[in-house]
C-alpha cells in the first residue's frame, strides 16, 4: 500500500498514530516513488466532543446472530468493540475513562459543586437499546464513577446538563434529522414553561456532539440525561438507596419510576387487566422490599384501571383521585404532536408514582417513525387517535402472561380518557394556552439546532448513510434501512424543511383538540 513519510520518519498507513498539532505537513510516497507534501489543517464541526476509552470487559458482538450484520458494519467501519447492553459495568482507573471538551478544546465537565473538572473521569460505557442494537451505528449507556454536571460552566443556561453518574449517547441512525428526540425534549420543555407548577415534573435534554470512541471517531451524537430518579433528574422520593433514604417498611411514602413496554424485560414488573406492561425501572436493595413496592405499584396502577373502564362518572371520579391528569393530557399531547406511535405497543412509555398519585412521563425515544412526510396535514387527522379504530385496544407479545394475543392497539388508557370530558376540557385548555407559542418557536428552534449540525452531519452522514437500497439487517423488518419518517434519501437541508412544514402542519392539524370536535375514529389509512 501507500506509505507516508514526514520528518518524523516513516508512517505507516492506518497503523502508526500522528500527532497532526506537531506536524503541519505530510508527505505520501506511492509505490512508484512519486511523492505529493499536504499541508494539515486541523478544523472542528463546531461542537463538543466527547471522548470515551472503555478498554476494559469489551467484547465484540460480531458474531450475534441477532445483530451480526449491523454489528458487522459497525466493527468494519470502526474497528473497535463495546460492553454488550447485558453486560456487567466495568471500570479500571487510567484505563476506562469519559470526558467532554467543548468545540475549542477547554474542558466541559465540573464536579457536583459545578467546579470544573480538567481530567477525565472514570467510566464504564456498554450499548444501549432494544431495536437500535440491530442498527449499524451503536448507542451508548455511560456510568460514571462519580457525579460529573456537563456545559455548566458555558454561561448559557439552556445548555446546563447538572451532574449525574449516568448518561446516555444516542446514535439517531435512523432519523435523517438526528433531530427528532431533541426537538420533542425541547417540546417537553416549551409545556413545562407554560405550565411550570403542574404536569410531569421533569424531562431530559441533552446537546448534540461529536463522539471519539475508543480512539476513533463515530459520528454525531446526542448526549442526554437518562430517566433516573435523582434531585437533579425526576426529584421524588426514591425508596432503592438504603444509606441516603432507608426503607421504612411502608411502600406508599415512596416513589417509583415505571415504563410501559412490551419487552418486558426487567425484573420486576407486572401487567393490567388490559395487558399493559409497567416495568420497574429500579431494583431496591433491602432484602423483601421490593416484593412489597411491586405488590403496592402494582394495586395502586390496577386500581386505576379498574375505575377508567367501568366508564361511568364515579368511576373517573375515583380514577382521578389517584391519576395525575395534566401529566396524562401534557404526554399525549406531545405524543400527538410528534405523530408517535409508540403508546401503541406500546415502548418507552414512562411513569411515575409520588405522594400518591401516578403521573405519565417523562417522554423518550422520537428518533422513528415520528412527524412522518405524509397524512400529516389532514385538519381531522389524529395519530393516536386510530386507536379508536380497534374496538378492543388489548394486546400481548410473548414473554408477557397468559392473555388474549391481537395487534398492536393498547394506547396506554388514552381509549378510556378521550371518552371522558374533563380529559377534553383540559386538553383544550392546555392545548390552547400552548399552540400560540409553537409557530415561531418551532421554526426558531429547528433552524438553529439545523445550522449546528450542518458542519457534523456532513461528515455522519459519509460515515453512516441511511441507505434506502441497502438492507443492513438481511431478512427482516428493517428492510427500509433505518426508518419510517419519509425523508431518509433527502438532504439534510430539505430533511430539516421538511420536518418544519410537518410539525407546523400538526400543529394547525390538531385543531380538533382545540374545537373539542374530536372524531369519532381516525381518518387515517395507516
Amino acid at each position: 500500500g501507500i506509505s507516508m513519510v514526514n520528518e518524523a520518519g516513516e508512517i505507516i498507513s492506518s497503523e502508526t498514530e500522528v500527532d497532526f498539532a506537531t506536524y503541519k505537513q505530510v508527505a505520501l510516497t506511492n509505490e512508484d516513488g512519486a511523492v505529493v507534501v499536504y499541508d494539515v489543517e486541523l478544523t472542528n464541526t463546531g461542537l463538543p466532543v466527547v471522548v470515551i476509552n472503555q478498554e476494559t470487559g469489551v467484547t465484540s458482538t460480531e458474531t450475534n446472530s441477532e445483530y451480526s450484520k449491523a454489528s458487522a458494519a459497525w466493527y468494519k467501519l470502526t474497528g473497535t468493540k463495546w460492553i454488550p447492553k447485558d453486560g456487567d459495568w466495568q471500570m479500571t482507573e487510567g484505563v476506562d475513562n469519559f470526558m467532554v471538551y467543548n468545540a475549542d478544546g477547554t474542558s466541559a465537565i465540573s464536579d457536583k459543586k459545578n467546579a470544573k473538572v480538567d481530567a477525565p473521569i472514570l467510566s464504564s460505557t456498554r450499548l444501549r437499546g432494544n431495536v437500535t442494537q440491530q442498527m449499524p451505528k451503536k448507542s451508548f449507556a455511560v456510568k460514571l464513577d462519580k457525579k460529573t454536571g456537563i456545559f455548566m460552566n458555558d454561561n448559557d443556561p439552556n445548555n446546563d446538563l447538572p451532574a449525574h453518574k449516568r448518561w446516555v449517547l444516542l446514535a439517531n441512525w435512523k432519523d435523517r434529522t438526528m433531530m427528532r428526540n431533541a426537538l420533542a425534549f425541547s417540546l417537553a420543555d416549551a409545556f413545562k414553561r407554560a405550565f411550570p407548577n403542574d404536569g410531569m415534573a421533569w424531562n431530559p435534554s441533552g446537546q448534540h456532539v461529536e463522539l471519539v470512541y475508543n480512539g476513533v471517531h463515530v459520528g454525531t451524537y446526542y448526549l442526554c440525561e437518562q430517566i433516573k430518579i435523582d434531585e437533579n433528574r425526576l426529584a421524588i422520593n426514591e425508596p432503592f438507596d438504603e444509606k441516603d433514604n432507608p426503607w421504612t417498611g411502608d411502600p406508599s411514602i415512596y416513589g417509583y419510576l415505571m415504563e410501559s413496554d412490551d419487552g418486558y424485560d426487567e425484573n420486576w414488573q407486572f401487567t393490567t387487566a388490559n395487558y399493559i406492561p409497567f416495568l420497574f425501572k429500579d431494583d431496591a436493595e433491602v432484602e423483601g422490599s421490593s416484593s412489597q413496592m411491586l405488590q403496592y405499584a402494582q394495586n395502586f396502577v390496577r386500581g386505576i384501571e379498574d375505575n377508567l373502564y367501568k366508564n361511568t362518572a364515579a368511576g373517573y371520579e375515583a380514577a382521578f383521585e389517584k391519576l395525575d391528569l395534566t401529566s396524562l393530557v401534557d404526554f399525549w399531547l406531545i405524543q400527538e404532536l410528534m405523530m408517535n406511535s409508540e403508546t401503541k405497543h406500546p415502548k418507552s412509555c414512562y411513569w411515575y408514582i409520588n405522594e400518591g398519585k401516578l403521573y405519565a412521563g417523562p417522554v423518550w425515544d422520537f428518533d422513528w417513525n415520528t412527524l412522518p412526510t405524509s397524512d400529516n396535514s389532514e385538519e381531522d387527522y389524529s395519530y393516536t387517535m386510530s386507536m379508536l379504530d380497534k374496538a378492543s385496544p388489548v394486546h400481548k407479545r410473548s414473554g408477557y402472561p397468559t392473555a388474549p394475543s391481537t395487534s398492536d392497539k393498547t394506547y396506554l388508557w388514552y381509549p378510556m380518557l378521550v371518552k371522558n370530558q374533563a380529559f377534553k376540557d383540559l386538553a383544550a385548555e392546555r392545548w390552547n394556552t400552548v399552540k400560540g407559542a409553537l409557530g415561531n418557536y418551532v421554526s426558531t428552534e429547528i433552524n438553529a439546532m439545523a445550522k449546528k449540525l450542518e458542519a457534523s452531519e456532513a461528515v455522519n452522514n459519509k460515515m453512516w448513510p441511511i441507505d434506502t437500497n441497502r438492507n443492513w439487517f438481511g431478512q427482516n423488518s428493517y428492510g427500509m434501512g433505518g426508518g419510517k419518517c419519509g425523508d431518509e434519501s433527502m438532504t439534510f437541508s430539505n430533511a430539516v424543511s421538511t420536518l418544519v412544514s410537518n410539525l407546523n402542519s400538526r400543529i394547525n392539524g390538531m385543531n380538533y383538540v382545540s374545537t373539542k370536535t374530536w372524531p369519532s375514529k381516525s381518518f387515517s389509512t395507516k
